[in-house]
């Protein structure tokens, strides 16, 4: 296991009471999960945290609505940004044409080329 600032102290925790192993644990659950509200993903978390498993550090990310809104206002900046790429650079064809019709039409094109 790889040693981080977060990584759990065998040695410490075998010698401590059970009231510090205690306080020590929700300090690490309260700064990974902070981590975690802070946006980090939990691959990045689990290599902070010393764990083998990325499903170890799911736990510690808890999407709120307002970031599940955000990861939905990032997919529609992508999706505009690729139907931009799809769409004719003429402007005058966009004025009379539907563009979602425009961007069906420019995928069964490159459908039928392959």
């Amino acid at each position: 296991m790889q040693k981080t600032p977060f990584a759990p102290r065998e040695k410490a925790s075998a010698t401590s009471s059970g009231s510090e192993q205690s306080l020590l644990h929700s300090m690490r659950h309260t700064a990974l999960t902070r981590l975690g509200e802070a946006g980090v993903r939990a691959f990045e978390i689990m290599k902070i945290a010393g764990h083998s498993s990325v499903t170890m550090s799911q736990k510690y990310v808890h999407p709120s609505p307002e970031s599940i809104g955000r990861a939905f206002e990032r997919l529609e900046a992508v999706n505009i940004k690729a139907r931009a790429a799809l769409l004719p650079a003429d402007q005058d064809s966009m004025s009379t044409t539907n563009p979602t019709t425009l961007v069906e039409k420019k995928i069964a094109d490159s459908a039928e080329l392959v």
